[in-house]
């Protein structure tokens, strides 16, 4: 897809169903273990174009309209120890660069668009697809709006914490 396409899709969305009050763009890793895969680059090159267009719906909607990401690097925001459970071989050959990009567009998105919820989601590659839904669906009705990221499992849910926060808290 390119920009042109994306645009159009999302008027033709609005003309057929009506005001857009939320989008989930799902990142499924697709590279086949290499860094920067053709077609992983450029599916993520989509979600950037659906932010440019979605954005004007998004925060001239009422009420609480939402932009979330799901990624499936390791259910740990990338930051995993890289055990096999979760599909890797210890080398991060498991881990997508690309896809660990999404989450410095929802920390843009966050900033630019302060009345639209907005939230990366890692989903462990592990979680089965029922679980995970229910996870996601958790996540885009969570009160706490100041999260940016978070990482999902079957049996956790992580946040990245800044060292300083960590240092003061002991």
């Amino acid at each position: 897809l390119d920009d042109a396409d994306v645009a159009q899709g999302l008027r033709e969305a609005v003309q057929a169903s009506g005001p857009i009050g939320g989008l989930i763009y799902l990142h499924w890793p697709m590279g086949g273990g290499q860094m920067f895969a053709d077609d992983e680059v450029a599916s993520a090159q989509g979600a950037f174009f659906l932010a440019k267009h979605v954005g004007g719906y998004l925060r001239d909607q009422p009420g609480r309209t939402f932009f979330l990401t799901v990624t499936r690097l390791d259910g740990a925001l990338g930051l995993g120890d890289g055990h096999n459970r979760h599909g890797l071989d210890g080398t991060g050959q498991g881990q997508s660069a690309v896809a660990g990009g999404l989450f410095g567009l929802v920390k843009t998105l966050r900033l630019e668009w302060p009345s639209v919820y907005c939230r990366g989601i890692d989903l462990d590659p592990a979680c089965p697809a029922d679980v995970g839904a229910r996870r996601i669906m958790d996540e885009l009705l969570d009160p706490n709006t100041l999260l940016a990221e978070v990482g999902l499992s079957v049996d956790w849910r992580v946040t990245a914490v800044p060292a300083e926060v960590l240092a003061l808290s002991r």
